[in-house]
């Protein structure tokens, strides 16, 4: 587990906050990655009727 490497009274000490950087960058770029990949139908029922055009029923 990564800790919080920030000293507020001392000079920051870079090596570990950049691997934390890093590493919080990667976990955003898989997240991301997954869920644009996810495949699920969208969820906007809305957007179909108002796009379908209207049934001899309806008229």
């Amino acid at each position: 587990m990564l800790g919080h490497h920030l000293d507020v009274v001392g000079s920051p000490d870079w090596k570990p906050l950049t691997v934390q950087a890093v590493v919080g960058l990667i976990g955003i770029m898989i997240g991301l990655a997954a869920y644009t990949r996810r495949g699920l139908p969208a969820r906007t029922p809305s957007l179909q009727l108002i796009s379908a055009p209207p049934s001899s029923d309806t008229l």
